[in-house]
């Protein structure tokens, strides 16, 4: 049994930057479970952004309670610490600090109201709330970074852990060629979630954001759970996709429509189809072509 401790992960700052939060984690596995630190800096970072400005002990509620659905873990112990930047404070640090063990949460409530629950702007303690039912989204991974296939792994792997959420669809990954020399590559799953499109929207924005805007990362369509025709999010009625998006998702999910129409439809009509060719149908297992 092993004690392991990860400090100083950064959470995000308010607007004017005069406030600053940071997490620290510590956890207990049994046996040999090895549990992946920078994966669980990302993982708690994407918590605590988009729940950022609600009091530190709730946060610290929140994070620990989800950390403790994970099976790998026998207890974890997280401290969230808020940083005053601005002058004349009679304090510079606020912190609070919650355990929790496997099968328990360290506030029930908390944790239910993390994972149910109508969306509305009533929500007491200002955390975004989840719709009540599953649905289908289709996500979007692109990146010119060298190591974009590692990038992509970890934002599955971080989306796919967290509760209400899983993976249900990898399409390959597809290498994108440029004009201007920014060559790239792409790739797309299919998400089976409680979040809204909001939720999930500024969660993918922490994700962003925690890897120094080397991908990113976009919900391009909605649908009802296991229903192959979606539509685009609320708002992005009039964008249209391009070949980066199409080709995967096609070769992920060849039956699926967008819009009412067809993927292979769009494909044909996408300009920018010869800049798009798949380059590995194994990629997600770290190295088969």
């Amino acid at each position: 049994m092993t004690t392991v401790d990860c400090n100083g992960i950064d959470l995000g700052s308010n607007e004017d930057d005069t406030r600053v939060w940071t997490a620290d984690v510590s956890w207990i596995t049994d046996g040999d479970q090895l549990v992946d630190a920078e994966d669980l800096a990302a993982h708690v970072a994407a918590i605590g952004q988009m729940m950022l400005g609600i009091p530190v002990e709730q946060l610290a509620e929140r994070i620990a309670a989800q950390l403790a659905n994970q099976p790998v873990f026998r207890s974890v112990t997280v401290t969230v610490h808020m940083h005053w930047k601005a002058p004349l404070r009679t304090f510079e640090q606020l912190s609070a600090t919650v355990a929790a063990n496997r099968q328990s949460s360290a506030n029930p409530s908390a944790a239910a109201a993390n994972t149910g629950g109508e969306e509305s702007a009533s929500t007491h303690d200002g955390a975004l709330p989840v719709d009540p039912a599953y649905h289908d989204a289709v996500i979007s991974l692109r990146s010119a970074a060298p190591n974009a296939e590692q990038l992509f792994r970890e934002v599955i792997v971080t989306l796919d852990s967290m509760p209400g959420n899983q993976v249900d669809g990898i399409s390959p990954l597809y290498f994108v060629g440029s004009l201007n020399g920014t060559d790239g590559h792409a790739a797309v799953i299919k998400l089976s979630t409680a979040m809204g499109t909001r939720q999930l929207n500024q969660v993918l924005d922490a994700l962003h954001t925690a890897h120094e805007g080397a991908l990113q990362l976009s919900v391009v369509a909605i649908g009802k759970a296991g229903d192959e025709s979606l539509h685009a999010p609320e708002g992005a009625a009039d964008h249209h996709l391009g070949a980066a998006v199409l080709e995967p998702w096609a070769a992920m999910d060849p039956n699926a429509s967008y819009n009412g129409d067809p993927l292979a439809y769009l494909l044909a009509m996408a300009p920018d189809s010869a800049q798009v060719g798949v380059e590995s149908e194994q990629w997600v297992m770290g190295g088969g072509r």
